[in-house]
């Protein structure tokens, strides 16, 4: 009965989809006609033939598109998972790796510039879908422009309001049971092969030795039970729950029941929540074979639309979705009329017109005839005038310069210029050449940064499905290194990392390899050690190399740490001669001190002599000692001059 349910859904969605989608697709078809050469239309291919003309196709669209796709795939860059915070470094750091792994062994980053090259520049638009093979790793597959319904109302890129996603495609009976496990060969026989009226525009090549694959996914929703740490406030799925504490339900509802927190009110609360789903129904020729939830156990489409120019406010579908091949396909549909006229001319101007009167000629067939040397053999009794060769029409000077201005319209209309293409014939300098370059890839920066954005959601959609289904085994063998602690958060991708772009490399030691380079190269003063530059070289027999580089390193070190010695021996010898002339400049002051204390004294004593000597009336020994004090005291300041000469000195 669901099944019944869900195919009645499939084809109710199809036939709005196929309805809202039924102007663009054949219009997207005939963009990548252009890109393969077929430009010509029926009714004009009918008139051609009609005045035995040749259908000339000047293809400059291709050019366009190979140019751009090429600077796409010549600057490309790598998905790598930054982080927001200083504290998610860990994490992200080893989910970068994973997800580079991914891309790598699944060829995503080829995937992704196909999908950039037929979708965002040639029809519009183009998914890629990463999906698990039967080994659990990731693979990735591109789905072209008319493999794919979307649901014609979404108006974001990143169809977060995508209600549903329709895909059809031919694959073989081993394909089928190899991506579908829950069928058996001998089910797949019971259903009735038939002929599907559904996927017009998909190719129908060998048909009748494939089987039409059909995929409804669609965006849904369930009740599951909840529990809350009211400590903590975060919340958990009542089953996870449980699996954590052994699978055991009834178990997990007697921990919810009685697990009491420290002011005795309980830790946990248990409660219902809407939880967001994606399903998927698989159908073989019409038929359900299986239904589950997404298979990558995400709760979101594995696919990411890779488009060109996408205006949901459009009301016709045609044009509200379309690459670059669209605008370039009327001036290109003119060019190819012109070229054909002018080569009709130019014919017509080699093949001469001619006039012969009949029976004129030996053989009537001559009057055909075309070449250097041709003779036309005339009867005896013809006139000379009865076969004449008149002058051709010669090509209007006008023509010549429509189809120059044809040319430099549409490189005007795709957004750039001659010299992008290296087609200008002006001589001017590198740098200004470069500059003109540079200017032209300006009017494409809309596609490349849609397609930057289309990166980030992959790998937003990368990193949940990494979660869900890899193993801390398998964790560890691609990183060599256990699962970082916040690896597995629920919330990871919306707080603590954001999908960026790094340089190309094929692996995250290269990548260290070209930042450690990086940062060197800015600033030569960052202490990074050649060695540790060395050892994430991507090189080949590099342990001699390294050996040696260590051994220098190692010399130039102890070098260094010798003349370290060197400098504070030195210092501290600086230091104790400081302190040795402190302490003979402390010693000399204090002499000094009891030299003016021992003349003081003297000098007292001395004047208590010159007092009794001028009471005795002795006036001549008075002078005398009066005169010797007068010589100590000019000794005295002599002695303090000499002092505060040497301290001077010292200093």
């Amino acid at each position: 009965m669901k099944f019944d349910d869900s195919k009645k859904d499939y084809l109710e969605a199809y036939d709005t989809a196929n309805s809202g989608w039924s102007m663009w697709l054949p219009e997207a078809t005939s963009d990548l006609e252009f890109y393969a050469n077929a430009q010509w239309n029926g009714e004009d291919l009918k008139v051609l033939k009609e005045l035995n003309r040749t259908a000339v196709t000047l293809n400059k669209v291709k050019r366009t598109v190979n140019l751009i796709s090429g600077i796409e795939i010549r600057d490309r860059h790598i998905l790598k998972i930054g982080p927001t915070g200083f504290d998610d470094d860990q994490s992200c750091s080893q989910m970068t790796e994973l997800v580079m792994n991914a891309m790598t062994c699944g060829d995503g980053y080829d995937i992704l510039s196909d999908c950039f090259k037929w979708g965002a520049l040639c029809t519009g638009a183009n998914l890629i879908e990463p999906y698990l093979d039967r080994e659990g790793y990731i693979k990735f597959a591109r789905r072209a422009h008319n493999s794919f319904l979307l649901d014609p109302a979404f108006t974001k890129k990143d169809l977060s309001d995508c209600r549903y996603i329709l895909g059809g495609q031919y694959l073989s009976d081993g394909l089928i049971l190899e991506f579908i496990p829950e069928l058996t060969k001998k089910s797949l026989e019971e259903i009735p092969k038939g002929s599907s009226l559904r996927w017009n525009y998909l190719s129908r090549n060998h048909k009748r030795k494939l089987r039409m694959v059909e995929e409804f996914w669609r965006r849904d929703s369930k009740t599951i039970p909840m529990i809350i740490d009211r400590m903590t406030g975060k919340q958990h799925e009542f089953d996870d729950f449980a699996t954590k504490l052994g699978g055991d339900k009834k178990y997990a509802n007697y921990v919810v029941g009685n697990d009491i927190s420290a002011n005795g009110s309980p830790r946990w609360s248990k409660f219902n929540a809407t939880k967001r789903m994606v399903t998927l129904t698989v159908f073989v020729d019409g038929e359900p074979v299986a239904e589950q939830e997404n298979p990558s156990q995400i709760d979101d489409f594995n696919q990411t639309l890779v488009s060109g120019d996408f205006i949901p406010e459009l009301e016709r579908d045609d044009l509200k979705l379309q690459g670059i091949v669209r605008t370039l396909r009327d001036i290109q549909n003119v060019k190819n009329k012109r070229i054909s006229q002018m080569i009709d001319i130019v014919e017509a101007q080699l093949t001469v017109w001619r006039k012969a009167k009949a029976g004129s000629l030996v053989d009537d067939r001559d009057a055909y005839g075309s070449g250097q040397g041709n003779v036309v053999w005339m009867k005896e009794e013809s006139d000379m005038n009865d076969f004449q060769q008149l002058p051709g029409v010669g090509i209007p000077a006008g023509v010549f310069g429509l189809f120059e201005t044809l040319e430099k319209e549409e490189i005007q209309i795709a957004g750039l210029n001659e010299s992008i293409f290296g087609t200008e014939q002006s001589e001017v300098s590198g740098v200004l050449e470069k500059q003109r370059t540079g200017a032209a890839l300006t009017g494409q920066q809309g596609l490349f940064q849609s397609f930057r954005g289309s990166k980030r959601e992959l790998g937003r959609k990368l990193v949940k499905i990494i979660q869900k289904n890899y193993s801390d085994q398998k964790i560890q063998r691609i990183t060599n290194k256990p699962p970082a602690q916040d690896l597995r958060v629920p919330d990871f991708t919306k707080y603590d990392c954001v999908p960026t772009e790094g340089l190309l490399t094929d692996s995250q030691r290269q990548l260290y390899y070209l930042e450690l380079r990086g940062l060197k190269r800015e600033d030569p003063s960052i202490p990074i050690p050649w060695s540790e530059i060395l050892a994430a070289a991507p090189m080949q027999n590099k342990d001699r190399l390294l050996e040696s580089i260590k051994k220098q390193e190692q010399q130039e070190q102890q070098q260094q740490e010798q003349e370290q010695k060197e400098k504070q021996q030195l210092e501290r010898l600086r230091e104790a001669k400081i302190q040795a002339d402190l302490g003979r400049g402390v010693e000399r002051q204090t002499q000094a001190v009891e030299n003016r204390t021992t003349a003081q004294l003297n000098r007292a004593k001395l004047m208590t002599e010159i007092q009794d000597l001028q009471n005795r009336g002795q006036l001549e020994q008075v002078d005398r000692l009066l005169e010797r004090m007068r010589l100590e005291i000019e000794m005295e300041k002599a002695m303090t001059e000499r002092m505060k000469a040497n301290s001077t000195g010292d200093k």
